[in-house]
């Protein structure tokens, strides 16, 4: 139990550790990147995204084998496959998993830069753009290799080693990026310095488990007898179907990125990748107590505790909404003194923009928290439905974005999400813990967006009524903020009583009397 709450807490400061870096490394790359090379910088970055999906869930397979066969218990009731993988030693799966792994990358990488070079033909007869994706790509292949030593070290329940190393790794990336690049304007330097990142990562992670199980490593095998394609055929099977929930999920997240790219110009990629990116910031936000509830979900339902697990329902989708809702006001009624005092105003590319990605976000959170209780439930019926979601961004993306530049293209994310993953993986998460649409549209979705509306015309009213006055930007934002969070809560409050009282009553009075 130590080791668990040692991992949660590691992983949440990992989570804030990244935002913090990821706020202040975006103006230091706008402030010394010229507009071509920081354009390109978010055209590898969708990339190494597109690299990414051929993890497989590797981490996920590889660490729930680890477990099951370091419990004795488990390893008996477990599948055939777990138990035929067992009869290898810990040695053999470790550098099999490696050695697979690494030759699927060099492949999955040598396509990726053959297609780069097709699709940026025009662009990539700069030396630099070639060398620094080169670079780049190398660096994905450390960063995904590296996956499989934390696999094994979360299996052995090593779970905060993984959140330490990495976050170490990050904050010296970010170290080198603040001392050098206001000196070496380069690309180049920005991908060397990620690719040396996630050489340490690698290294420091494999190094970590041979300390932490070096008698794993005694076990002499011949070399011969260390890699067995049996073990990948067995790994790889398990963690093949998830290929059609990531090729959709990519499409969705990084699709639009290639579709600006190709449509409105790469000039114009960094803009519209910054405006999207503060929406990111604030799902991610949104959805933290999301992240951390599985648990408790899949214990309610194993012991088949349906009124418990609607009462968690929701309470989390309340709560997760809530917070979106705050965040997007904020965003929407001084967006565009956010991005000038972080970038700089000519960054800004309008509210019409904001409006579609605050209303695609506030969805996202949504259905994101009906997933996640599908999901702890034993169910995961939206591969197909991600997928269709993410052809549709991109195929609408393409012909809206013709006639209606990047509102086209965001647009499409917006309705082909609405088409899609929205209403059903809403509909399903509803049907599984035991409500009726119209049950949560009372409950929840009324009251929340009666909120919203409410809120946001008393903000942008006196954000129009103060807009002739000399205030700073952080002035303006401090006040809206504090206008936007403290009405919306007050609605909040109003209009959703009886479940904050009955989560008052249930989960926060009692935890109070215990302390006291």
């Amino acid at each position: 139990m130590k080791k668990l709450l040692q991992g949660i807490s590691f992983s949440w400061i990992r989570f804030a550790l990244t935002i913090g870096i990821g706020i202040i490394q975006t103006p230091l790359l706008f402030n010394n990147l010229n507009k071509e090379e920081l354009n390109f910088w978010y055209i590898f970055y969708s990339f190494g995204a597109f690299l990414q999906m051929a993890d497989l869930g590797l981490v996920q397979t590889i660490s729930r084998l680890i477990a099951y066969i370091d419990n004795s218990n488990a390893l008996s009731k477990s599948e055939g496959s777990i138990k035929n993988l067992a009869s290898y030693s810990i040695k053999q799966i470790y550098i099999t998993a490696l050695f697979s792994f690494f030759t699927i990358l060099v492949l999955a990488g040598v396509g990726v830069f053959i297609i780069y070079l097709t699709v940026y033909y025009e662009k990539t007869n700069i030396f630099n753009l070639k060398i620094a994706f080169l670079i780049y790509v190398i660096g994905i292949i450390f960063n995904l290799l590296s996956n499989v030593p934390a696999s094994m070290l979360i299996g052995y329940r090593e779970v905060g080693t993984d959140s330490i190393i990495r976050s170490i790794a990050q904050i010296i990336y970010f170290a080198i990026l603040l001392i050098f690049l206001p000196y070496y304007h380069s690309i180049v330097l920005v991908s060397l310095s990620f690719m040396l990142q996630n050489l340490g990562q690698l290294v420091t992670l494999h190094f970590a488990f041979y300390v932490k199980h070096r008698n794993i490593f005694k076990n002499e095998n011949h070399w011969k007898e260390l890699v067995k394609f049996n073990i990948a055929k067995q790994i790889y099977s398990q963690s093949a179907p998830l290929v059609i929930n990531q090729l959709g999920g990519w499409l969705i997240s990084q699709g639009n990125i290639f579709i600006v790219s190709i449509v409105v110009g790469a000039d114009k990629v960094s803009d519209y990748a910054i405006n999207q990116q503060i929406f990111t910031y604030i799902a991610a936000i949104a959805l933290v107590m999301n992240q951390s509830i599985g648990p408790f979900i899949a214990k309610s339902y194993i012991q088949n505790k349906l009124s418990g697990l609607q009462d968690l329902f929701v309470n989390t989708i309340l709560i997760c909404l809530s917070m979106v809702g705050v965040l997007i006001i904020i965003q929407l009624s001084c967006g565009k003194n956010i991005i000038t005092l972080w970038i700089g105003p000519e960054h800004f590319l309008g509210y019409t923009l904001s409006a579609i990605f605050g209303i695609t976000t506030f969805l996202e959170v949504q259905h994101s928290v009906a997933g996640n209780f599908v999901w702890n439930t034993g169910s995961w019926p939206f591969n197909k439905w991600t997928l269709w979601a993410g052809m549709l961004t991109v195929i609408l993306g393409y012909f809206l974005g013709n006639y209606y530049g990047l509102i086209g293209i965001a647009l499409a994310t917006l309705v082909s999400k609405l088409m899609t993953l929205n209403w059903y993986v809403l509909y399903f998460g509803l049907k599984r813990v035991g409500l009726t649409l119209k049950d949560y549209t009372r409950r929840i979705f009324s009251p929340l967006f009666l909120s919203l509306i409410l809120t946001l015309s008393l903000v942008l009213y006196v954000e129009n009524q103060t807009s002739g006055k000399e205030f700073s930007n952080i002035v303006i934002i401090l006040l809206l903020s504090c206008l936007s969070s403290g009405v919306f809560l007050l609605f909040i409050g109003i209009f959703c009583r009886k479940i904050l009282m009955k989560i008052y009553s249930t989960v926060i009075l009692p935890r109070l009397k215990h302390r006291l």
